[in-house]
């Protein structure tokens, strides 16, 4: 995702806006996936695990201080998954 809200939307279309930016680079995740041999129920499956995972773990400490940026943490990705 390379923008933010367009502006100070207010819900439920900042919801349907996140969604909207979010679709095409969630695809490339998935298509790159199956294109890579995986299944694309076990594609689901898998991020469906990192969202769940990453759900706990902000709900836990949703700005942990010794942790390392959320941007830092996706760097190493390629452009395709680094924008989410």
């Amino acid at each position: 995702m390379t923008n933010g809200p367009s502006s100070e939307i207010i819900e439920p279309d900042r919801a349907i806006e996140c969604q909207e930016k979010l679709y095409v680079p969630v695809m490339r995740v998935i298509d790159d996936a199956v294109l890579a041999g995986w299944s694309t129920p076990e594609v689901f499956a898998a991020i469906e695990e990192v969202i769940r995972n990453r759900r706990m773990s902000y709900a836990d400490d949703p700005d942990p201080p010794d942790a390392p940026s959320e941007i830092s943490e996706v760097s190493n990705l390629d452009g395709a998954t680094a924008n989410l």
